[in-house]
């Protein structure tokens, strides 16, 4: 039997290379329409409510001297997760507010919350430390003062003034997330519950 050659149609010959065109694009489309719509798609479990430091980078502890005495311990960081804000010694009413959040935060993860440490890192002796230490008894209080101080200091500031800021650092002694020290507490809140729940360091 004689095989069928008869020619393609001139509809054929002009689907094929767009036929060939678009299965080359398709990726590419699938890409752009992904990334326009991540944020909508994006799991709620994946989604923090600070700003996320990428890579991590992790904190060079300092001897710094400690409102009570003694020196902040080398392996601070390796403790459990902490909460870190960067003061002046006056702590104006954004200070206050930023260390009272970080209390209540705490405070809130319940049976959890002995996994969570605070640091406040001040630039000189806080005019009122008797007035703090009764306020937050679980408040390791430091003196960023001299040149080792100011380089402590700076692993958390980058280009974020004095005071602006709540940093959170992991068990690993790693800078993970920063959130403006006048956030709504209830993000700090959700991203630490979901980060002890996920979390076997700490």
């Amino acid at each position: 039997m004689a095989r069928n050659t008869k020619p393609a149609s001139k509809l054929q010959r002009r689907l094929i290379p767009s036929l060939i065109v678009a299965i080359a694009l398709a990726p590419i489309v699938a890409a752009v329409v992904w990334y326009v719509n991540i944020d909508v798609w994006r799991p709620a479990s994946t989604v923090n409510h600070g700003h996320l430091i990428t890579p991590p980078r992790v904190v060079e502890s300092a001897p710094l001297p400690l409102l009570g005495g003694g020196t902040l311990p080398a392996d601070w960081f390796k403790r459990g997760w902490s909460l870190v804000y960067a003061g002046t010694p006056a702590c104006p009413p954004r200070c206050k507010k930023a260390l009272y959040m970080t209390r209540q935060i705490r405070l809130a993860l319940g049976a959890e919350m002995n996994r969570v440490q605070r640091l406040f890192i001040v630039t000189d002796h806080p005019q009122q430390a008797a007035a703090l230490r009764r306020a937050h008894p679980d408040l390791a209080v430091a003196y960023a003062d001299g040149p080792q101080g100011r380089a402590f200091l700076a692993q958390f500031l980058d280009d974020h003034a004095l005071g602006a800021r709540i940093y959170l650092v992991d068990p690993r002694g790693r800078l993970m997330m920063s959130y403006p020290a006048d956030t709504d507490p209830t993000g700090i809140l959700a991203d630490l519950r979901r980060l002890l729940k996920y979390s076997h360091i700490g």
